[in-house]
């Protein structure tokens, strides 16, 4: 297995996650206008369906765009990761807890997905460190940086905060409801803001350290011993003899 950078999926993948960032702020736009637009009924009234389809235009475009950059991110996110992890093995880095077909696959498999991501994007991130462990330690001991701590604390929680404003979006039915639901869309909007900004700096500082590791590793080409220097070496005029010069 070759090294191959993973540069330019580091790239699109951080594309995708700005274009997140500008749909979820989008969105947030969205849920304050929801919240406006339902401040001029009483709390249990219970809005038209014209009403609410109104109302809730912008939030329901954002969600459609929300759905297709999702998709799209994950993907991206798979393919950097998996590469991520062969570029790992490339180097011959070893006790490393996951293959690179596995690192994509515990994002996919219920509770697995709470704590075995984190463990693989840990154990590339100390696998990607140009110093070497202190002896006698191996690389899963090593401890997480404070980076990835966060962006999986922000992760775990974004995703079940979603779930919670999912839910409590399809049971609203009175304006009081409605505008509860828009509350805890922000929150959830803003929450996963934050989350996608440390996203961008974890795949672009880890990236980089992949690099530096890669270098690091790769043969130095070796040093041209220094030889006589100009001020020993005397330039000698040829002879030359008129007579039997070609010009002559």
């Amino acid at each position: 297995m070759a090294y191959r950078s993973a540069n330019k999926r580091s790239k699109a993948l951080r594309i995708s996650l700005y274009a997140f960032i500008i749909i979820n702020i989008l969105y947030l736009f969205g849920s304050v206008k929801e919240i406006s637009s339902y401040s001029g009924f009483p709390k249990n009234a219970v809005p038209s369906a014209d009403e609410v389809l109104s109302a809730s235009f912008l939030t329901s475009l954002s969600a459609v765009l929300y759905l297709i950059c999702f998709i799209v991110t994950i993907i991206l996110w798979c393919l950097w990761i998996r590469r991520t992890y062969q570029n790992l093995y490339a180097m011959g880095i070893q006790g490393l807890r996951q293959t690179p077909g596995w690192t994509v696959g515990w994002y996919f498999i219920p509770v697995a997905l709470i704590w075995k991501p984190y463990e693989g994007m840990k154990d590339a991130w100390n696998a990607c460190s140009v110093s070497a462990p202190p002896s006698g330690t191996s690389l899963q001991k090593l401890a997480a940086p404070s980076i990835i701590k966060i962006w999986w604390m922000l992760w775990v929680f974004s995703s079940i905060l979603s779930r919670s404003s999912s839910r409590f979006e399809s049971r609203a039915h009175t304006a009081g409801e409605l505008t509860s639901a828009a509350v805890i869309a922000i929150i959830n909007a803003l929450v996963d803001i934050v989350l996608t900004i440390v996203a961008i700096q974890l795949v672009k500082k880890l990236t980089e350290r992949q690099e530096e590791k890669y270098h690091s590793l790769a043969p130095q080409p070796a040093s041209i011993p220094e030889t006589e220097t100009s001020s020993s070496f005397t330039f000698k005029q040829p002879e030359t003899n008129n007579a039997g010069s070609d010009f002559g």
